[in-house]
C-alpha cells in the first residue's frame, strides 16, 4: 500500500500539487487521471522519488519515504517497477537484454538465473520469439509489452505506469489495460496508474482519484463517476460523445 499525505509541490513559486492525501491499495489498479497540466506526472515522480516534495509524506507500507536512510531508499527503488510513457527500452539492447538489465544491475544472481526470470516474464507478457528482436523492430504495443516485463522482472511491491497505453491504437490500448491488471492482480502489486484515457477508467478502473489544477477535486469508483455531478468531471468527459452517451444510459437505469 501507498499512501500519500497533505503532499505540496511547487516550481519557481508556483504550487502544482496542493495538499494531496491518497490511498492506493495493493492488488488492485489504482488510477490518476485528469487532463494535461493537473500534476498526474509530477505526483508521480515525487511517488519514485524523481522529485521532493516541499511538504507532505508518502508513505510505502507504513515506512514514510522522509524517514528512509539511504539503503532502505535503494531498497525501496528496487521493489518499484516503473512503465513509462514511451516505454523507455535502450535502443542499442534486444528485447531480452532490456527486461535483464535491472536484474544484473541491482542482484547478485547468476547470468543463469537471470536468463530464466527473463524468460518466465517473456512468456507472461505474450512476446515469446522476441528475445533478440530490437526495439526498431518491434510495433509499439510490444514495446509496451517489453518495458512491462522489465517493470516485473523484480517482482515489484509496487508497479508504476505513466500513460502506458499512449499512442496506441484502441484495441492495443485495451490489451495493455488488461494485462496490466492480470499482472496486478497475480503478483498482488500495489498499481499506480496515470491516465487521461477514459477508456481504461471504465475497463480498468478500481479506484480513481481525479486531479483538477493539482488538487485531489474528486475520488471514486469507475461507476460512480458515471454518476458524479461534479462540474470539473462533466467537462473532462464532454469531449467524448461516446463516454457522455456511456453516461447517461447508466444514469437511466439507475
Amino acid at each position: 500500500m501507498i499512501e500519500i499525505k497533505n503532499l505540496n509541490k511547487q516550481f519557481d513559486g508556483v504550487t502544482v500539487l496542493k495538499d494531496i492525501c491518497a490511498t492506493f491499495e495493493k492488488g488492485k489498479t489504482n488510477l490518476v487521471i485528469g487532463q494535461s497540466g493537473s500534476g498526474k506526472t509530477v505526483m508521480l515522480k515525487c511517488l519514485i522519488g524523481l522529485m521532493e516534495a516541499e511538504e507532505g509524506d508518502i508513505i510505502f507500507d507504513n515506512i514514510p519515504l522522509r524517514q528512509m536512510d539511504y539503503s532502505q531508499k535503494f531498497m525501496l527503488k528496487q521493489q518499484i517497477g516503473m512503465v513509462f510513457q514511451g516505454s523507455a527500452l535502450f535502443d542499442s539492447m534486444n528485447v531480452e537484454e532490456n527486461i535483464r538489465f535491472s536484474m544484473e544491475m541491482f542482484t547478485k544472481k547468476h547470468k543463469d538465473e537471470i536468463i530464466e526470470r527473463a524468460n518466465q516474464v517473456i512468456k507472461r507478457v505474450g512476446l515469446l520469439n522476441a528475445n533478440k528482436k530490437y526495439p526498431n523492430e518491434i510495433s509499439g504495443g510490444m514495446k509496451k509489452r517489453v518495458a512491462i516485463a522489465r517493470a516485473m522482472v523484480m517482482n515489484p511491491k509496487y508497479l508504476l505506469c505513466d500513460e502506458p497505453n499512449s499512442g496506441l491504437d484502441p484495441k492495443t490500448a485495451v490489451l495493455i489495460d488488461n494485462l496490466i491488471k492480470e499482472v496486478t492482480e497475480e503478483y498482488n502489486t500495489t498499481t499506480v496508474i496515470n491516465t487521461h484515457d477514459m477508456n481504461s477508467v471504465l475497463e480498468i478502473g478500481e479506484k480513481i482519484i481525479f486531479l483538477f489544477n493539482g488538487h485531489k477535486e474528486w475520488e471514486g469508483t469507475k461507476s460512480e463517476i458515471l454518476t458524479s455531478d461534479n462540474e470539473n468531471i462533466d467537462a473532462f468527459l464532454a469531449p467524448s460523445p461516446y463516454l457522455r452517451k456511456i453516461k447517461n444510459n447508466f444514469i437511466n437505469k439507475k
